[in-house]
């Protein structure tokens, strides 16, 4: 039997920590897309052939430039010249120039590695999805194309929980998931001494049968406070 191909993705949750506890940037993509219509989720997509050219092969490096550059193309958001995010970014040429251009002010060690994601062995689309995330000092206004992606905003975490629960949004798994383990942080520094790796660990979906419904869930020894999507409501 061939081993399973993964197609390499990375995503990036912005963190604002607010006075009611942490907030994320989270878009709304297109309802007529075919992959995830309609789903809440963190800026993000494949890992190109640019990445990896761009990172010199380095596959953690690609996968933060990916995530940034993503963030770019469907928030506006990107590091300005001082080093800060911002939206206020007017990437003229591609947005490689441009990070060639600010230089030391793209700083990708400010992109903090979570996780890696892979799907259960039956789901046809196997993306091996690395997870960032990354302190903003601001509500950051993002500008979306209204194309892929139709809407985004900061949302509370556990306002986004109650969304979710409540049918408001629609949220895969790894998403919601993570979601909770921001609300049980419940702050940025607390999330950095959950999540100090230099290199992410692999978290790998299971599904189980239960009656005539089939959950997903992860091993419960990564620590995450919600494993199994049959807690999820």
């Amino acid at each position: 039997m061939s081993a399973q191909k993964f197609i390499p993705a990375a995503t990036i949750i912005p963190i604002y920590e607010g006075e009611n506890g942490l907030e994320v940037l989270m878009v709304k993509r297109n309802e007529n897309l075919r992959f995830a219509g309609g789903q809440h989720a963190f800026a993000g997509g494949k890992i190109d052939a640019k990445d990896f050219e761009f990172a010199n092969g380095d596959e953690l490096k690609a996968a933060k430039i990916a995530a940034f550059r993503e963030m770019y193309e469907e928030t506006n958001i990107a590091f300005d010249n001082n080093g800060k995010l911002s939206s206020s970014i007017d990437i003229k040429n591609s947005f490689y120039d441009y990070t060639s251009e600010i230089g030391n002010n793209f700083d990708l060690s400010k992109a903090k590695p979570l996780s890696r994601w892979r799907p259960p062995p039956e789901i046809p689309i196997k993306f091996d999805t690395y997870f960032f995330f990354i302190k903003s000092h601001d509500r950051i206004i993002p500008k979306v194309d209204g194309d892929e992606i139709v809407d985004a905003a900061w949302l509370n975490v556990n306002d986004a929980i109650e969304k979710y629960k409540s049918g408001a949004i629609k949220a895969f798994f790894p998403t919601i998931i993570n979601l909770h383990l921001l609300a049980k942080m419940n702050s940025f520094d607390a999330l950095l001494e959950f999540a100090n790796y230099k290199n992410p660990p692999i978290i790998q979906t299971q599904s189980e049968h239960i009656g005539t419904n089939t959950y997903q869930y992860i091993d419960i020894a990564l620590g995450y406070p919600l494993y199994h999507a049959s807690h999820l409501n």
